[in-house]
């Protein structure tokens, strides 16, 4: 049976635990960790982050072929950006930063652009004299596109295709409206290039697209298998979170955290991000970042410490007060102010200490001199010397 006595009379439990510790069996000692500070990205609408692998300049149009951006290069041959659903990436050319691109189709003669900016001056801004600038082929030597690349700042508005000759005898358009990413010819005003060029549709099952055998495709890069983090207690390590991850573990109350690293997963760097050690859990996130792409996936985990007492003590308590013995619900209480004798002793039946049963131990605690309180309500200590406890 069990004793639950007042303050002053647990000190039977003390007195235990000082032989114990006496004997070298029963180390003390928290449970700790070390915590060190810190994704995939799609939100709840329809853009999210793509990544574009490709040797050629991605661009990026809306889903009606309008120009949105050139897709910003992260690493070497690795760009980024956000999208929507029903974008369109088309590859291009490496045209350099802050410019842009306009287009035109023949198969009558090599065309140049003539740009200028319309305003009231009487010298408006131009991106050279009449005839302009010759137009560069795009694709093989049977394309008949062409294409001419400004800079996005000089504002250009307007602009002349011609055959490069001066401008009374040689051939040419009209003023056509300048629109950047825009293709011309002799008669029409422009449309949107994006058809035009190798590309592809922004879905929302795919979060990276590759270009290879001259064709853009798209694929979906998801959390790796294998995500999480290995914990080591007391020598003995753990695997925590991801695949085949533990949400307890059972140690000693003394075993402390020694280390909390990442799992290792082809393809990935991993980095512990957070972890917060409480007094029975650690709570803790892993992020891996993809070689290739630079994309990131998290995952956390909260895993609870089931501690187990390295030392164990069974056995049976037997008291005695005023030479008669208590047996299980009874309660010690005499007349005020008489002194009475308390003797309470424990008979060790077994001692385990981590994991292995040990003999030859027992212990005894007499308390004398203690004058009880007649009343029996509390098994608190009313005043000094003033004592009334209950046997359980």
């Amino acid at each position: 049976m069990d004793l639950n006595f007042s303050k002053k009379t647990r000190k039977i439990v003390a007195s235990l635990l000082a032989v114990a510790i006496l004997l070298g069996v029963l180390p003390v000692s928290g449970l700790t960790g070390n915590s060190s500070g810190a994704e995939s990205s799609s939100s709840e609408n329809s853009t999210k982050t793509i990544y574009v692998n490709s040797t050629k300049q991605p661009i990026l149009f809306d889903s009606v072929g309008n120009f949105k951006e050139i897709i910003p290069k992260v690493k070497k041959n690795i760009y980024s950006t956000e999208a929507e659903n029903g974008d369109k990436i088309a590859l291009f050319t490496d045209i350099g930063n802050g410019n842009s691109v306009v287009f035109y189709k023949t198969t009558e003669w090599t065309p140049s652009a003539y740009m200028w900016k319309e305003d009231s001056s009487e010298k408006p801004d131009k991106n050279a004299a009449w005839p302009g600038e010759a137009m560069k082929k795009y694709g093989d030597s049977n394309s008949s596109l062409y294409y001419y690349v400004y800079g996005s700042a000089k504002g250009f508005d307007k602009v002349i295709f011609n055959d490069g000759n001066d401008q009374k005898n040689g051939d040419q358009t009209d003023n056509k409206d300048l629109k950047a990413w825009n293709v011309y010819t002799k008669t029409s005003a422009g449309r949107p290039i994006c058809d035009s060029l190798t590309k592809c549709d922004v879905s929302d099952n795919f979060n990276v697209y590759e270009y290879a055998d001259s064709k853009l495709s798209g694929k979906n890069i998801s959390a790796p298998q294998g995500m999480g983090a290995t914990i080591e207690i007391a020598g003995t390590k753990y695997t925590v979170c991801g695949d085949g991850a533990k949400s307890e573990i059972t140690c000693y109350e003394d075993d402390e955290i020694t280390s909390l690293t990442a799992n290792t997963v082809d393809g990935y760097t991993a980095k512990v991000t957070n972890s917060v050690v409480g007094d029975n859990q650690i709570t803790y996130s892993v992020t891996y970042t993809n070689k290739t792409y630079g994309m990131q996936f998290s995952v956390e985990n909260t895993v609870a410490f089931i501690k187990n007492p390295r030392l164990v003590l069974e056995g049976k308590w037997t008291v005695t007060f005023n030479g008669k013995k208590y047996e299980n619900g009874d309660t010690i209480c005499n007349q005020k102010d008489s002194v009475k004798n308390l003797e309470a002793a424990f008979k060790i039946d077994s001692v385990t200490f981590n994991g292995k049963e040990i003999s030859g131990y027992d212990t005894k605690t007499t308390l004398n001199g203690n004058s009880f309180d007649s009343s029996c309500g509390s098994n608190e200590l009313e005043k000094e010397n003033k004592l009334v406890a209950t046997v359980y």
